[in-house]
């Protein structure tokens, strides 16, 4: 919203089940959750049966639980600083959360950070058909060389409505792109100063069932000024989720694995972007020419303060 004054957050453990973070629940005869629909347990992720699955024990899980939990609240309500650094976004999470303490882990807890309103430029949120044409900002919006682009929107779950990838368990409206050539999405910024913010930000979604996907994604992100200055990253520098959805096909009368699309923060800092003048910036864009082809889906380009 907005007029919204506080932060949102998406966290992503990638290998829990919610039974784990209760101690009664895991101490007790009841099974885990996932054998209800995978009686099994051979789901290549999510199955414990399966060898070199991605489960966290009940141990480590309460152990990660205990970390995000208690940061949060001590950080947010308690006023406690020194627990603030990881909810920027920023920060890695501790080694001591990782299996068998090898760190980094950081692709086994995904977060992505929605700043308040005041805190925020929104860039693009996606939220109609106009973006395909218009950004937040007023400035045109370009889809080159891509051999499909549009808009959808899911409904959470069963996360059905973008053909994409059905399921993708996230209900914004978002962009799909997809290419087997370079390619180029470019939202102009009409001379934004961006020197109140800290971070360039977008939500990917790596879509399941395009084998162009498997092995991940990477794609540039390129800030340009006025003066036709131009700096380039690369995402995978600055976002864990490009991965492709593990597990078997999704859960239905026929199929019961763990694979879903989810929508995760890639945020750059701005000091990442070299030589370009912030005061006067023309254009950001998104190229995808670090692999042949693929399909990713977006939402929510902004920039961003994150130290709150």
């Amino acid at each position: 919203m907005d007029n919204d004054p506080y932060a949102k957050f998406q966290l992503i453990p990638m290998g829990a089940n919610h039974n784990y973070y209760n101690t009664v629940w895991t101490a007790d005869t009841r099974p885990d959750d996932w054998t209800i629909l995978d009686s099994d347990g051979d789901d290549p992720w999510c199955g414990e049966n399966a060898a070199g699955n991605g489960r966290d024990t009940p141990e480590m899980q309460q152990a990660h639980g205990l970390f995000f939990i208690a940061s949060f609240f001590r950080y947010f309500i308690g006023g406690e600083e020194e627990f603030g650094a990881y909810w920027n976004g920023q920060t890695p999470v501790p080694e001591t959360l990782c299996p068998a303490g090898e760190a980094p882990c950081d692709d086994r807890f995904l977060l992505s950070v929605h700043a308040p309103a005041g805190q925020r430029l929104v860039i693009d949120d996606t939220l109609d058909p106009a973006s395909l044409t218009t950004n937040n900002l007023g400035g045109a919006v370009r889809f080159d060389g891509f051999s499909r682009f549009g808009i959808c929107q899911t409904n959470g779950r069963p996360g059905e409505g973008c053909d994409v990838a059905t399921p993708t368990f996230n209900i914004a409206e978002q962009l799909f792109m997809v290419w087997d050539t370079a390619a180029t999405y470019r939202s102009e910024l009409l001379g934004t100063n961006a020197t109140d913010y800290q971070v360039l930000s977008v939500r990917v979604g790596i879509s399941h069932g395009d084998t162009d996907n498997t092995d991940g994604q990477d794609f540039q992100v390129v800030l340009k000024d006025m003066d036709g200055n131009r700096a380039a990253v690369a995402a995978s520098d600055y976002g864990n989720g490009l991965f492709y959805p593990p597990g078997h096909t999704f859960y239905d009368d026929a199929n019961h694995g763990s694979q879903k699309t989810t929508l995760n923060s890639v945020a750059i800092p701005l000091t990442a972007f070299e030589g370009v003048d912030f005061t006067s910036l023309n254009a950001v864009e998104l190229v995808f020419d670090q692999t042949v082809a693929g399909t990713v889906q977006i939402t929510d380009l902004a920039m961003q303060r994150v130290d709150f």
